[in-house]
């Protein structure tokens, strides 16, 4: 039997090359994923290039609900938008730079949440250290290097109850980087338990990391460092996380509220 999953997909296309990404993605969702009946919600965050925005829409995915942001609010807001306006019990949350390799991509990870009794899963778990810095897979030599294990927010799988119960994603990290981080962090308080579907080493699906970014000459280093701070303020107590519910995207003066600036 299939399985209802909302999968909510943030997108900036600035060129053809984010464009043709973009199509792959959708496509295979669509008519080369089994298992699943996607509910396919499509968050265009502001792209520069309006004209492949809508020959994406019209030609290859006018059955996903679209929506448009009127000025670009960064991964976490679009993603949070893209949820809030999700209705199955299962929510996935997409990057765009991704291929789709097996048809059962997302059925194994759907099994696998089950088979564990999992809430939440991803394809891959990042590692850090005891000074919050990033350990590569060359450099992870058994458990006891590892401080904390997140999961990866570039398709992270959960269940509804849980943005309705522990809220959003987390809206303090601007353009983007270390959501995922302390998203995990804040499901592991929670009770929540999440733990990793591993389809990415099986090979059913492959991440291209950083396209986006990378397309809008934005420097990863100085974004990486900079957001690593405000994880490192948020966990010693010097600054409040900002964890938004689905009713501030709901409500046109909530959501004018929380999309200011931090001070």
């Amino acid at each position: 039997m299939k399985r209802d999953v909302s999968i909510v997909i943030p997108i900036y296309i600035i060129d053809s090359d984010l464009f043709k990404m973009t199509m792959d993605v959708v496509t295979k969702i669509q008519f080369n994923t089994s298992g699943v009946n996607p509910e396919l919600i499509i968050v265009d965050d502001c792209s520069p290039n309006q004209k492949l925005v809508c020959l994406l829409k019209e030609r290859y995915c006018k059955n996903a609900k679209w929506i448009h942001n009127s000025i670009n609010l960064g991964f976490a807001h679009s993603s949070n938008i893209g949820i809030s306006n999700s209705s199955k019990d299962m929510i996935l949350l997409l990057n765009n730079d991704v291929d789709l390799i097996d048809d059962d991509w997302l059925s194994s990870m759907i099994d696998m949440m089950e088979e564990n009794e999992l809430d939440v899963t991803a394809p891959n778990e990042g590692w850090l250290d005891n000074r919050h810095e990033y350990i590569p897979y060359a450099m992870r030599n058994g458990d006891s290097v590892a401080k904390f294990k997140y999961l990866v927010g570039w398709a992270l799988l959960m269940k509804r109850y849980v943005v309705e119960e522990i809220g959003l994603l987390p809206i303090n990290f601007g353009r983007g980087y270390w959501e995922d981080v302390l998203y995990s962090l804040i499901l592991k308080r929670s009770g929540v338990k999440i733990g990793v579907s591993p389809i990415m080493d099986s090979g059913k699906i492959a991440h291209f990391e950083h396209k986006t970014f990378k397309k809008t000459n934005i420097n990863l280093i100085e974004q990486y460092k900079k957001n690593q701070k405000i994880y490192n303020e948020i966990i010693s107590g010097e600054r409040i996380v900002r964890l938004p519910v689905i009713d501030d995207y709901k409500k046109r003066k909530k959501f004018l509220d929380i999309i200011k600036k931090e001070g």
